[in-house]
């Protein structure tokens, strides 16, 4: 069994004649005792605060960190999306050109081969223009109709054999016939009220002949009686009013078939830019 040392006592038996000896009391140096203990208290507290400070800080740290990766891959999202839709604006503007190329190509191909055809009836009052999108053929009618009547004349039926010999070749179209008149009212015509009812009358005849004695497929037109209500000439005199006495035939192309050319194209154009880089890329590779 191990005896008890003497040291501590000895230490303290030292230490209390040493006190003695400086004059210092044992309540004095209780006091000073607690003065450090409030002492080391107040600094673990401190440091314990600086510690919990440190902490958060670095929390905010590792958060803002964090916050900041998102919104490095929001902008690089967004950047690819507004990269994406520029892509996307270029295809489709490069797209409506070539459709409107096609649309203008095909307009002018059917413009001359209708100004071919009706020739020789453009003394007599008929003209080929093209506006918009649409070509139109004017027929005065003089040309088509004897005065008075809504039954097409010889003449008439000439120039409509040869409108529909172009028209009979012509598969990506629409065809609208319109009737118009002046604006003097109707009064001696049978069976005819008005303006609108004599637009509409020879428009139908026009259209019955194109379809039933020229084989114009009946699917593709439509007959439409304008009155007196789209002039081409608004003064109020004979000239006027004979320039307004007309059957317009309105001819669209349609749109649909022309995109499939313009994509047609378009998927070429991509295939041959395809091939070229694949052969540069080979070329670099050697």
């Amino acid at each position: 069994m191990t005896k008890p040392s003497l040291f501590p006592l000895l230490f303290v038996c030292f230490l209390l004649f040493f006190l003695s000896a400086c004059g210092i009391t044992k309540d004095a140096y209780d006091a000073l005792e607690r003065d450090k203990k409030r002492a080391e208290d107040s600094l673990q507290a401190v440091i314990s605060k600086m510690a919990s400070e440190n902490n958060a800080l670095r929390k905010d740290s590792a958060d803002m960190r964090a916050e900041l990766a998102k919104a490095q891959e929001r902008e690089q999202k967004l950047n690819e999306e507004a990269q994406k839709n520029i892509a996307d604006r270029e295809r489709k503007l490069a797209m409506t050109e070539k459709e409107l190329a096609a649309r203008d190509a095909k307009l002018a191909e059917l413009q001359g081969a209708l100004n071919d055809a009706l020739l020789s009836f453009r003394e007599s009052g008929l003209s080929v223009y093209t506006r918009g999108d649409k070509v139109y053929v004017s027929l005065s009618d003089k040309l088509v109709f004897p005065s008075g009547k809504t039954d097409i004349d010889e003449r008439g039926k000439k120039a409509l054999n040869q409108l529909a010999s172009v028209l009979n070749k012509q598969n990506d179209i629409a065809i609208q016939v319109e009737g118009h008149t002046d604006n003097t009212p109707i009064t001696k015509l049978e069976n005819v009220k008005d303006n609108w009812d004599l637009s509409v009358l020879r428009a139908t005849q026009v259209v019955r002949y194109l379809t039933e004695e020229c084989n114009v497929d009946a699917k593709r037109v439509t007959a439409a009686g304008r009155g007196q209500y789209f002039p081409v000439d608004a003064a109020n005199n004979e000239r006027a009013r004979a320039k307004n006495r007309r059957i317009e035939v309105v001819i669209t192309p349609k749109l649909g078939e022309l995109m499939q050319i313009a994509k047609a194209d378009a998927r070429k154009g991509k295939s041959s830019k395809s091939k070229s880089a694949a052969k540069s890329k080979k070329k670099k590779g050697r």
